[in-house]
C-alpha cells in the first residue's frame, strides 16, 4: 500500500509505482469514483472513457451507417440485454 501526504490547497503527490502502475503520465487527468463514505477510487481518465466512442469502428458492416454512433448505441444496449436475460 502506498501513501501520500495531503499539501496546501488539497494537492497530493500520486507516488512512482502507482503512476507506473496505472499508466499516468504528466499532463494526464484522473477520475475520482466515490465508492463508499471511506473509500474512492483513483483511475486514469482515458481518452475513450465513452464507451460507444471506444467502440466507433469496431462494428464490421456491408453498408455506410447513416448514424454510427446511434447504431453503437443501440447495439451495446441489445449486447446488455442479452447479458442480462442470461
Amino acid at each position: 500500500m502506498e501513501a501520500a501526504e495531503v499539501k496546501e490547497k488539497g494537492r497530493i503527490t500520486i507516488p512512482k509505482e502507482v503512476r507506473e502502475f496505472l499508466g499516468i503520465k504528466e499532463g494526464d487527468e484522473v477520475v475520482f469514483i466515490k465508492e463508499s463514505p471511506n473509500r474512492v477510487t483513483l483511475l486514469p481518465r482515458r481518452k475513450y472513457d465513452d464507451p460507444v466512442s471506444a467502440l466507433y469502428g469496431s462494428i464490421k458492416v456491408g453498408r455506410e451507417i447513416e448514424h454510427p454512433k446511434k447504431a453503437a448505441r443501440e447495439w451495446i444496449r441489445k449486447q446488455s440485454k442479452k447479458e442480462i436475460v442470461k
